[in-house]
């Protein structure tokens, strides 16, 4: 499988999120894989998509973490997290979404979520309202439709 090319800017040259952080590694998902894996691509200078894949687990969500706020600190403003294809999460999940939500609403800016999986959900309606509202607030979801 080839890596996907990273867009550049009108110039050609890289954008300051390809030029501080490498290409993601991309590989082939399986339905027999459940290793957690996140991927990626920054669309413009201030957008972004994120795709988290697989069972999550509490030590994992630091690399999560870590490149929401990657992201954050090269100017991206709008990202989009897929969590689609997440098999299984921990309920702490919520709390980086909220923590997200809140550095990017700081800039001006939003995370919405894709949240289709059943974990997902469940982990949302369970949470408590501190760590839901800034994501209800800056998404602007209801992620009840999802379920």
């Amino acid at each position: 499988m080839s890596q996907p090319r990273m867009p550049t800017d009108e110039a050609g040259a890289q954008t300051a999120y390809q030029a501080a952080f490498p290409a993601p590694t991309v590989g082939a998902i399986n339905a027999a894989s459940v290793d957690p894996s996140i991927s990626m691509v920054q669309l413009e200078s201030d957008h972004a998509l994120v795709v988290v894949r697989g069972e999550l687990r509490v030590e994992f969500l630091l690399s999560v973490r870590q490149h929401l706020t990657d992201l954050v600190n090269v100017g991206v403003r709008y990202v989009v997290v897929d969590l689609a294809e997440v098999t299984a999460c921990p309920p702490q999940m919520v709390g980086e979404l909220a923590a997200a939500c809140r550095a990017l609403h700081a800039q001006e800016g939003w995370l919405r979520s894709i949240a289709s999986a059943p974990c997902v959900i469940t982990a949302l309606e369970s949470a408590d309202v501190d760590e839901l509202f800034p994501i209800y607030r800056a998404a602007c979801t209801e992620f009840r439709k999802a379920s």
